[in-house]
């Protein structure tokens, strides 16, 4: 998130959260024939641009195709080991972390969700010039550049230590990736995000802006505040995982789907149904997943 952030902003001239193709060709110095093989492949919904998400598919998807060597679609840890000069434990302790559905290679997703994890790992390590495991705020400000961080320390520090963990830092800058774009999308520059500014930005037609806004505006209020859009965009992103561990397609991931997606055994399976199947019903909602999926999340 952090490096492909920084260096989408900046190719960003414009600032209206997309990439446009004279800005790709002028930031990453390529030509119309690369710029116009990049949108074909990238460009998902074909709007003639990309957003950040697509972005970050392409410069993943373009390292991924390098790490794999054997070009079959997945980084065996051979492959990786070769790629980044790391050791056999590191390697391995990567593949425990990374490897969700534990088949002993790693996926497109689980490969892109590792790297913008270490990405980000790297760029607070970086920070961390006491190299003490946690960050000062003379740290922070000194690393991003900012003359202020009472605010940043005072909603993220959440122990109250006067410091930053791995944990608080991440959120702290997963939310700064998020209001990057809320604000954009916020042209009327009141705080909140109407259905119309919703609809120019993301091009979605009314039907869609409707349903995101039943079930995201939890007030009721008729449009959303940064809270309501961080969680919408939380469980889309959680969704797409979802859905592709949703075989019968029903919308509930049933035991055997949840077993058979994440390569799990009965006696895990079991427990994470005792724990997270809140309403009893054998299958887990959306939101059961999350929760059990952040909790996973929680312990690396």
């Amino acid at each position: 998130m952090c490096e492909f952030f920084r260096n989408f902003k900046s190719a960003d001239t414009n600032k209206d959260g997309f990439l446009q193709a004279e800005e790709i060709k002028t930031f990453f110095k390529l030509d119309d024939a690369a710029v116009k093989e990049i949108l074909e492949k990238f460009d998902a919904n074909k709007d003639g641009k990309l957003g950040f998400y697509e972005y970050s598919n392409w410069l993943l998807k373009t390292e991924f195709e390098k790490v794999d060597t054997n070009k079959d679609g997945k980084i065996q840890p051979e492959e990786l080991k070769a790629y980044f000069k790391l050791d056999d434990e590191t390697v391995k302790a990567i593949f425990a972390k990374a490897d969700w559905n534990k088949d002993g290679v790693l996926e497109i997703d689980e490969y892109s969700h590792w790297r913008h994890f270490h990405k980000l790992k790297e760029e607070f390590n970086e920070a961390d010039l006491n190299k003490d495991g946690f960050l000062q705020p003379d740290e922070v400000k000194k690393y991003h550049g900012l003359e202020d961080v009472t605010g940043i320390f005072e909603k993220y520090d959440a122990d109250k230590d006067g410091k930053l963990d791995f944990k608080e830092y991440a959120i702290w800058r997963m939310d700064e990736l998020l209001k990057y774009f809320f604000d954009i999308i916020d042209t009327n520059k009141d705080g909140f995000l109407q259905p119309e500014e919703m609809k120019a930005f993301t091009g979605f037609d009314d039907a869609k802006i409707k349903e995101l806004f039943d079930v995201y505006d939890v007030n009721k209020d008729g449009k959303l505040d940064f809270d309501e859009y961080k969680a919408m965009k939380k469980e889309l992103q959680a969704k797409k995982v979802f859905d592709k561990a949703d075989t019968n397609k029903d919308g509930f991931l049933q035991p055997e789907e949840l077993k058979a997606f994440f390569k799990l055994d009965d006696a895990v399976v079991k427990e994470i149904f005792d724990k997270f199947d809140e309403n009893k019903d054998g299958k887990l909602d959306l939101k059961e997943y999350i929760k059990w999926a952040h909790s996973c999340q929680e312990k690396k």
